[in-house]
């Protein structure tokens, strides 16, 4: 879930350094339809008489990497000539990352969560980046922010608990049996994420602990069928 597959809005054609309207129509087709070689051409060829369109720009990264090629100069350039785009600076993060630049994808996260401060996956993302560089503290809140602005979101749960696992010496059984105790009755997804990414971490059968704490929350509502499920995953 590293990029952001939503294409910037759509700039005014009416501006030089953008091609018109039916070439971004037609670009946009194109990606829709899933046909990321042909966007590649047409963007490459655009960007001869459009060099300074950040939008053509992000066209041509989100191109190449769908088809798993280097997008890293495309989303360097589109991130400098849409400065106050979030979308550009997390692409740009995301590819940083990818690419084990780590320092410069935590600067590039920064500065989209300055732009759009309730980006949830940026938060979770920025929370990977800060704990492959061993900033725990900082990665775990990360995290943190994720949940709070999407609870739902689920991937960012398996992150916090090695944090914390790291952070204060608990047992993953512990941190698991403290943390889904406290989730409302709600979030049945994030509780069962959290108990599989703990099982996983656990080296014990995924499967096996989906299927026994389905049937346990399954018609129920109540902190002892959670409770049951913190003690199956540290039996």
């Amino acid at each position: 879930y590293g990029f952001s597959h939503m294409i910037s809005e759509t700039p005014n054609p009416m501006l030089q350094t953008q091609p018109p309207s039916a070439v971004i129509n037609a670009l946009n087709a194109l990606y829709n339809k899933k046909r990321y070689a042909e966007m590649e051409i047409q963007a490459n060829s655009l960007l001869a008489q459009y060099p300074n369109s950040g939008f053509i720009w992000e066209l041509l990264g989100l191109s190449l990497q769908m088809q798993g090629k280097n997008a890293l100069r495309a989303f360097q350039r589109t991130a400098e000539l849409m400065p106050n785009d979030a979308g550009a600076h997390y692409n740009l993060a995301s590819v940083l990352k990818n690419h084990a630049q780590l320092n410069a994808a935590v600067a590039s996260y920064r500065r989209t969560l300055e732009i759009k401060p309730n980006y949830a996956e940026a938060h979770s993302n920025l929370g990977n980046a800060l704990k492959e560089l061993g900033q725990l503290d900082e990665a775990a809140e990360g995290y943190r922010q994720s949940i709070a602005l999407s609870p739902d979101f689920v991937l960012p749960s398996s992150g916090l608990l090695l944090c914390e696992q790291y952070r204060c010496g608990a047992t993953i059984e512990e941190l698991v049996s403290k943390t889904v105790m406290k989730m409302p009755v709600t979030h049945t997804r994030k509780t069962m994420y959290l108990c599989s990414s703990a099982v996983r971490l656990m080296g014990k059968q995924v499967g096996a602990a989906r299927r026994r704490g389905k049937a346990l929350l399954d018609g129920r509502d109540d902190r002892h069928a959670r409770g049951r499920l913190a003690v199956l995953l540290a039996a």
